[in-house]
C-alpha cells in the first residue's frame, strides 16, 4: 500500500471535496470521502511542537495556529492535539472553546497525519498532482498506474485526473490543495500566479492544470467549470520567506463558514474573498492572518482536518 500520510515536507495535501493527503476529489458510491462542505462533527488540528523545525519562528507559528483554531471554534468543535508537556500552554493560547488533548505530535500539519474518513455514496472524481505522489520521497518504486489503482480501491474513486504539478520548486512538490479546489461537483477554483511571479515558481503549475481541466470531464461526464483565483502581489503582502505559500486556494470549509488567508494585499484579499463568497454564498467567509504558517510552506487547509458527521454540541 502506498503512503498516504508522511511529513508535510514531502507529501501532497488534501483539498476541497477530499480529505486525504495528495488528492482533491469526491469519491465514488462504494466508498467516499465526504465533501468538505458537508456537515462536520469536528475539526482536528495539531500544535507545533519542535524548535528544531521552526527555530525562532516557533512562538509565532503557534500564534497563527491558535488564531486559526479560535476562529474555527466559533463555527464548529475543534480538537487540538498537543504534546502532554505542551498541553497547558496550547490550551491557554487556544482558549476554552478549543479542546486540547495530549498526543505526541511533531508539527502542525494535521492534513497529513489525521485519520481519513470514508463512507457510502459520492461523485467519484479525484484530482491529483503527479509531482508529489509519483515521487520517491513519498511512494518509492511505485508507478502512477499502481498508485491510481490503489487509490481507487481505497477511496472508491471512479476517475482520476492527473495534473503535472512541479518538482523541487516548493517543499511539498506542489500539493494539490494549494493549486486547485472543488467548490461543487464539476466546479473548481484554480490558483493563478500574480503577473510578477518568477517564471520558475511552483505557482506556474496552474498553467498546465488549466489546460488539462479545460479538456477534461468528471466521473459523471460533466466538463469542468474552472474559475481563476488570483494570488496577491508579493510586494504587497505582510509575510516573507523563500517557502512562503501565497495562494488563496489553501482555504478550509467548515460548518457554515470558509476560512481563508489574509495576506495584506488589500485589493487581492478583497477579490479572493469575493470569489469564495460567490461560490459559498450561504457561508461566512472568514479571513485569518497566517504569515508564519505560510512562510513554512503551508496554509489553513494544511493545518486542519475535518471529521464528517453531525456537529458536536
Amino acid at each position: 500500500m502506498f503512503s498516504l500520510c508522511k511529513s508535510h515536507r514531502t507529501d501532497n495535501e488534501a483539498a476541497g471535496a477530499a480529505s486525504t493527503p495528495g488528492v482533491e476529489g469526491t469519491a465514488a458510491k462504494e466508498l467516499r470521502m465526504g465533501a468538505e462542505w458537508e456537515s462536520h462533527a469536528r475539526t482536528f488540528m495539531s500544535w507545533p511542537a519542535l524548535e528544531s523545525v521552526w527555530g525562532e519562528d516557533l512562538p509565532y507559528v503557534r500564534e497563527d495556529i491558535a488564531r486559526v483554531a479560535r476562529a474555527i471554534a466559533d463555527y464548529e468543535y475543534v480538537v487540538m492535539m498537543a504534546r502532554p508537556d505542551q498541553r497547558k500552554a496550547a490550551q491557554k493560547a487556544c482558549g476554552r472553546d478549543v479542546e486540547v488533548i495530549p498526543l505526541e505530535v511533531d508539527d502542525l500539519w494535521a492534513r497529513d497525519t489525521v485519520l481519513v474518513f470514508v463512507e457510502d455514496d459520492g461523485e467519484g472524481t479525484l484530482l491529483i498532482t503527479e509531482s508529489s505522489i509519483v515521487n520517491d520521497n513519498r511512494n518509492p518504486g511505485k508507478s502512477r498506474d499502481l498508485i491510481e489503482a490503489e487509490i481507487k480501491q481505497t477511496l472508491g474513486i471512479k476517475k482520476v485526473i492527473w495534473l503535472a504539478g512541479v518538482r523541487g520548486q516548493d517543499i511539498t512538490d506542489a500539493h494539490v490543495d494549494s493549486l486547485v479546489r472543488f467548490t461543487a461537483p464539476g466546479v473548481v477554483l484554480l490558483d493563478r500566479a500574480h503577473p510578477d511571479t518568477p517564471p520558475d515558481s511552483w505557482s506556474h503549475a496552474s498553467d498546465q492544470a488549466k489546460a488539462v481541466l479545460s479538456k477534461a470531464t468528471d466521473a459523471e461526464g460533466r466538463p469542468f467549470e474552472v474559475i481563476d483565483l488570483p494570488q496577491p502581489d508579493l510586494y504587497e503582502i505582510t509575510g516573507e520567506g523563500d517557502d512562503f505559500v501565497s495562494t488563496y486556494a489553501n482555504f478550509y470549509v467548515a460548518n457554515e463558514s470558509v476560512f481563508m488567508p489574509k495576506f495584506g494585499d488589500r485589493e487581492a484579499d478583497k477579490r479572493a474573498r469575493s470569489i469564495l463568497q460567490e461560490h459559498f454564498p450561504e457561508r461566512d467567509i472568514v479571513q485569518v492572518r497566517i504569515d508564519t504558517i505560510a512562510a513554512g510552506g503551508g496554509g489553513i487547509h494544511c493545518s486542519t482536518h475535518d471529521e464528517p458527521g453531525k456537529p458536536v454540541d
